[in-house]
Order: structure tokens, then C-alpha cells, then sequence
């Protein structure tokens, strides 16, 4: 599973710069749009940064009333691999960043806060390069 967000581009402009604001929406792409606000989502609500073993996968499907929707997938792992938590929500596509916080929170109560510590990171790779 990719990092979150891996291989999305943003554009950013002055938001009183409303030419260029007008210019830049020709690239928007919704679905993209949608995936990177659910993934960050997730990622912010975990507190973690781009070196964290975690991973985040947003497909956007359509519910059985025919809107569209978000399919979130996210992953905590240890850093050796010999640990893997999964879990996926699904929802609205404007409820994209609360459904990666939502997604976070499980993974978390489901034993990523663990995963995730510090400290016991720091205890692996010190353990694992040969120190006390």
C-alpha cells in the first residue's frame, strides 16, 4: 500500500489572485482531490510523518443509491513487517477528511498507537544495529 498521498500534485496561488485561481481549475481533478483530502486526513490524525510505516489507498466507488463514494484503506505496520494492522472505512466523498481521521482512530485502538510509539521504534533499530 502507498505512502499517503504518494504520487498526488498540488498547485498552490494567492487566494485573492483570482486569475490564476481561474487558470488552475482547468487541472483540478476531483477524484484526486478527494483522495489526497482523505489521506491526509489520515495521516494528520495519526501524527505521523512520511518516514512512519504506515500507507493509505483512496478508490473512489459508487453506493448502491449510484453517488459516489470513498473506500479508504489504510495500514500501520511495524518497522520490520512483522506486524500489519489493516482496516478500511467508506463514506461521502465530502467527508473525506473525516473518515481518514475516523480510519486513523481504529487502526490506532486496534494497536497501531503501539506501532506507532517512539520509543519502541527507537528500541528496534537500536536493537536491530547491534546497541544496547
Amino acid at each position: 500500500m502507498p505512502a499517503p498521498a504518494q504520487g498526488i500534485l498540488a498547485i498552490e496561488c494567492r487566494a485573492a489572485d483570482l486569475v490564476t485561481a481561474a487558470q488552475l481549475s482547468a487541472l483540478d481533478h476531483p477524484p484526486s482531490r478527494a483522495a489526497a483530502i482523505a489521506e491526509r486526513g489520515f495521516l494528520a490524525a495519526l501524527g505521523a510523518g512520511c518516514s512512519a510505516p504506515v500507507g493509505a489507498l483512496t478508490e473512489l466507488t459508487a453506493a448502491a443509491s449510484g453517488e459516489p463514494e470513498v473506500r479508504l484503506s489504510g495500514v500501520i505496520a511495524d518497522l520490520d513487517g512483522s506486524s500489519v494492522i489493516r482496516a478500511q472505512v467508506t463514506g461521502a466523498v465530502g467527508d473525506g477528511e473525516a473518515l481518514g481521521r475516523r480510519l486513523a482512530q481504529t487502526l490506532l485502538r486496534e494497536g497501531g498507537a503501539a506501532l506507532l510509539d517512539p520509543s519502541r521504534r527507537c528500541l528496534l533499530t537500536t536493537t536491530r544495529n547491534g546497541g544496547s
